[in-house]
């Protein structure tokens, strides 16, 4: 059997070129070659001096309304959050992992700026956990965290840079923590609201909703719908749903 994993592509270009610098035909022949040989579906937005100077939406049922998820792109909304508690005194790059979570394995080692650079040497909580079992199942921050405690780590904190899932968990935890609400509440408040992402929210519900991509799997010539995973068991790691641009949109031609 032949299978291959589908690429969803939600892409974002922001450009300080000119607007006639961009050669539309030439992305359109890409986008169609990719499409035409089951290669990829998704949307692209490029915009130029903060407007949209061009948008494509290629596959089998996308348009430049459908909502992806963004996966780990929520990794930088996170991030965000966790430099303003730092502007605002509330928290310190120098901080230990201790403070929030003793319990961690090296949690009396691992900074925060530890973990935003994944530095932390802490397993990746969608490793070697049986994930593709329960990626579509509710899970507890305590369920989660045990994942985390329950393994060794697999490296000293700051000894080397490993992407880890578990690092941007914490920090998502963290934010929830210090502000005492959920990260969906503080994300609306703090990010999405005040800079208008009117078509970005954090994904809570189980299941793929109306109107979002879904994703799938190439096999015997075919996509095949895939299992959707549980947003909410990702939180400040990949938990976001949006759209490449804002919808619906007009193309400055």
């Amino acid at each position: 059997m032949h299978q291959i994993t589908a690429f969803i592509a939600f892409l974002v270009f922001c450009s300080t070129l000119p607007a006639q610098a961009i050669d539309k035909s030439k992305l359109d022949l890409l986008f169609s070659s990719l499409e035409k040989n089951n290669l990829a579906e998704g949307s692209v937005a490029i915009s130029s001096y903060g407007r949209l100077v061009y948008q494509r939406s290629f596959g089998r049922d996308q348009n430049p309304q459908t909502e992806y998820r963004i996966g780990s792109t929520t990794k930088v909304f996170t991030a965000v959050l966790v430099y303003e508690l730092i502007d605002e005194g509330r928290l310190s790059l120098d901080d230990k992992l201790s403070k929030f979570f003793p319990h961690i394995p090296n949690a009396d080692r691992i900074t925060i700026v530890e973990l935003l650079g994944h530095r932390s040497g802490l397993p990746n909580y969608t490793d070697h956990t049986g994930f593709d079992d329960w990626k579509d199942k509710p899970k507890s921050h305590a369920e989660l965290l045990a994942m985390i405690q329950d393994h060794q780590p697999d490296f000293d904190p700051g000894a080397r840079a490993e992407y880890c899932n578990s690092n941007y968990l914490l920090l998502g935890y963290i934010v929830e923590q210090i502000e005492g609400e959920e990260y969906k509440t503080i994300l609306g408040k703090k990010i999405l609201r005040k800079a208008h992402l009117d078509h970005t929210y954090y994904g809570e519900k189980a299941g793929f909703q109306p109107g979002e991509a879904i994703s799938s799997i190439y096999q015997n010539g075919e996509w095949k719908p895939d299992r959707a995973v549980f947003l909410d068991d990702f939180s400040g790691a990949g938990a976001i749903i949006s759209t490449p641009g804002s919808a619906p949109v007009t193309v400055k031609r």
